[in-house]
């Protein structure tokens, strides 16, 4: 049986895309943004904009996490392989969404 991969070249490239337009756009944001919505009161709500790469650095430790460390742990087992490789694709698919859409909604 063929083994799936953890990473494939598309999750690299959405991770690569995330991280260009956060780059990119960093210079257009205004000081502060919005992110923290369930914080109660207006003061937790606002972080500096260079926090927002946090996210695409969330990303990079997720696939990292997921290659190096699971898979030295459970690369004969197929189906712990499989459910890496959906976790990894839902959380960059999701990420990536999430950080584009605050990137280009504040600026």
């Amino acid at each position: 049986m063929k083994k799936s991969p953890i990473i494939t070249i598309g999750q690299v490239g959405l991770v690569l895309i995330t991280v260009i337009v956060a780059l990119f756009k960093l210079s257009s944001l205004p000081p502060q943004i919005p992110i923290f919505y369930s914080q109660p009161g207006n003061g937790g709500r606002v972080v500096d904009s260079y926090m927002l790469l946090i996210i695409p650095l969330c990303l990079v430790v997720i696939l990292l996490f997921n290659k190096f460390v699971l898979m030295k742990l459970c690369r004969d087992n197929n189906l712990i392989v499989s459910i890496l490789g959906v976790v990894n694709s839902f959380s960059i698919i999701l990420s990536a969404l999430i950080c584009i859409k605050i990137l280009f909604l504040v600026t």
